[in-house]
């Protein structure tokens, strides 16, 4: 990924309804960016390749409009759950990855879910646990951390900012290269990795 000395436009497309986009919306106005847009209400439950199809077109449409640069270090990046989406249809996951790839299009995949990310922020975590086991390990997380209590969906980015590089650390531990139907595993410390690059 190209820098420049001016920040890059971050373009962030989730398919999810409130936890990822509230993440990075918090993300980003505790950075006080400009740049960094976040988009999913057009995407809201589509799958991964439905979503990756969509970015593709929508970064042609912005490159079109001169409001996306490769060469300025601009970038899309798409946000989504693995699910049982693998498991479901792995040919039709595998050429939607190849097609973002092949677009310069950016993925923050997370599996199983999201909130893996969130619990990478206390511990690291080896072995695949059933997804309603998360919200449990971040219940009594947070309740140690004394902070307010967590519950799904809810508002956590400044709770565990400081335990950020923590879970930079962890995720990397987990993920293999291209292992999307690794669980657990999770990229989206790269796109938070590139956020904190041009705007940390």
């Amino acid at each position: 990924m190209k820098q420049r000395s001016i920040n890059p436009r971050i373009y962030i497309y989730c398919n999810g309804e409130i936890a990822e986009p509230t993440y990075f919306k918090e993300f980003k106005d505790h950075l006080r960016s400009r740049t960094i847009t976040i988009s999913y209400n057009r995407f809201k439950g589509d799958s991964p390749w439905n979503l990756i199809k969509k970015v593709v077109a929508e970064k042609n449409a912005l490159t079109s409009r001169s409001r996306f640069v490769d060469e300025d270090g601009d970038q899309c990046w798409c946000v989504f759950d693995v699910d049982e989406y693998w498991n479901q249809n792995p040919t039709k996951l595998k050429a939607a990855l190849k097609l973002a790839k092949d677009n310069n299009v950016y993925l923050a995949w997370s599996n199983e879910c999201f909130e893996l990310w969130y619990l990478l922020h206390f511990q690291n975590l080896q072995t695949e646990i059933p997804r309603n086991h998360y919200h449990t390990k971040l219940k009594t997380h947070f309740r140690h951390l004394g902070s307010k209590a967590y519950a799904k969906n809810c508002s956590v980015f400044g709770q565990i900012l400081e335990k950020q590089p923590v879970a930079i650390k962890n995720a990397r531990q987990i993920y293999q290269a291209n292992k999307v139907e690794k669980n657990p595993s999770t990229t989206v410390f790269k796109l938070v990795e590139e956020i904190n690059k041009y705007f940390g």
